[in-house]
């Protein structure tokens, strides 16, 4: 029979946990600011504008500079029929938002830019709502 008596760790061996934590990126990372829409190429800003073209299909918010590999996949399916998401996002470093996260503030840009907030109508002292 074997015994289920918790063996103790040698001196000085940190578990899986505190490994894993040791070793986890804590820089923040943080935009760069030549990332912008005129600073890519022309594969890069058609990509870009696919990302505006097919948000409502997958029913994505484009105000925000980060996007998750499952909402880009679904872009990329959508744009080309395959599910890859293309090299220049994924295997540059710096764009790396998060686990799963990348940075594509160029998408955000060109967003505001064809929707600019609606200005706000000025509100009256004595005016009140009725329900």
């Amino acid at each position: 029979m074997i015994s289920k008596r918790r063996i103790p760790r040698p001196f000085g061996m940190k578990s899986l946990f505190e490994r894993k934590k040791m070793t986890m990126n804590t820089n923040t990372p943080t935009l760069n600011s030549n990332w912008i829409y005129s600073n890519l190429t022309t594969a890069r800003q058609n990509y870009v504008d696919a990302v505006l073209k097919y948000a409502d299909l997958i029913h994505l918010d484009c105000d925000k500079d980060s996007f998750t590999r499952t909402e880009l996949r679904a872009i990329s399916t959508a744009y080309k029929g395959k599910r890859w998401i293309p090299n220049w996002i994924t295997h540059d470093a710096a764009r790396r938002a998060g686990r799963g996260e990348f940075y594509l503030p160029e998408v955000q840009e060109q967003y505001l830019a064809q929707n600019p907030a609606p200005a706000e109508a000025p509100v009256e002292e004595n005016a009140f709502v009725t329900a």
